[in-house]
C-alpha cells in the first residue's frame, strides 16, 4: 500500500465501532417511536408519519451498511471498488433517509402541542446522541478520501 492510499482496514475497523455505537441509538430512538405511536397526538400527525418512515428506511439501509463493513473487516477484501459500492450503495442512502426523518423531527417539534409533550422531550435527548454518532459516522468514512 503506498503512503497516499488510506489504511482501508484501520478506517474500517473504527468505522465498525462507530456503527455498533450508532445501532445502539437507533434502537433507543426506535424504542422512543414505539412509545410515541401509541399517542393519537403522534400517531396521526403527518409530519410523524414521515418522520417515522424515513427513519425506519435509514436503519434498513444502516444495518445493511453495518453488515457490509463487517465483512470487510472480516475478510480484509477492500478494494476502492468495494468501498465505493458500500458508500454509494449502502451509506449514502441511509444518510439520505435518516436526513429526511431529521427534517421531518424538526417540523414536528416545531408544532406546539407534540414539542411540548414529556414523549418528545424523551425523543428529543435520544435524538441528540443520533446526530452526534452520525456526525461521528460521516467524518470517519470521509478518511476512505474516495472521489
Amino acid at each position: 500500500m503506498d503512503s497516499t492510499q488510506p489504511d482501508y482496514d484501520e478506517i474500517s475497523k473504527h468505522l465498525l465501532s462507530l456503527l455498533y455505537r450508532f445501532s445502539n441509538e437507533i434502537m433507543r430512538v426506535n424504542a422512543s417511536i414505539m412509545e410515541m405511536q401509541k399517542n393519537p397526538a403522534f400517531n396521526t400527525n403527518e409530519n410523524f408519519r414521515l418522520f417515522v418512515m424515513n427513519f425506519n428506511e435509514g436503519r434498513y439501509y444502516h444495518f445493511q451498511c453495518q453488515g457490509y463493513i463487517e465483512c470487510l473487516v472480516v475478510t480484509k477484501c477492500y478494494t476502492q471498488h468495494s468501498v465505493r459500492y458500500w458508500i454509494d450503495r449502502l451509506f449514502k442512502p441511509a444518510l439520505d433517509y435518516f436526513m429526511r426523518a431529521k427534517t421531518y423531527y424538526e417540523r414536528m417539534m416545531a408544532q406546539r402541542v407534540l414539542s411540548e409533550s414529556a414523549e418528545s422531550a424523551v425523543l428529543g435527548r435520544k435524538m441528540q446522541s443520533f446526530l452526534n454518532i452520525a456526525q461521528a459516522v460521516q467524518d470517519e468514512v470521509a478518511q476512505y478520501n474516495i472521489r
